[in-house]
């Protein structure tokens, strides 16, 4: 989280960062999996549902980033390849089919 709030820091102190852009989606992302693999963990259905939910808000604010930054450099490899899964994961087909 502090990673996050040094690199919202440096997006406010210069929009056109698409590195700082990157690495704030990467950051979320990370955490969507970290979350999403502990849910996996919890056997109480109620329970569960919450952690996934926290998952994929986490994946739905990196999806936000990480289309930024691809936006500031569409030949990103790596970013492409994050957006692709999470578009896959949070069910966003219209957004995968204009992405490939």
């Amino acid at each position: 989280k502090e990673a996050i709030k040094a690199y919202q820091l440096a997006v406010g102190i210069d929009p056109e960062k698409k590195e700082a852009l990157k690495n704030i989606g990467t950051c979320y992302y990370n955490i969507g999996v970290e979350i999403d693999e502990y849910a996996r963990t919890i056997s109480n259905n109620e329970q569960f549902l919450e952690e996934k939910a926290k998952a994929d808000s986490a994946s739905k604010s990196a999806v936000k980033w990480l289309e930024a930054a691809y936006a500031k450099d569409p030949g990103n490899e790596f970013v492409y390849e994050l957006l692709s899964q999470l578009y896959r994961s949070l069910n966003m087909q219209d957004k995968l089919d204009s992405l490939e």
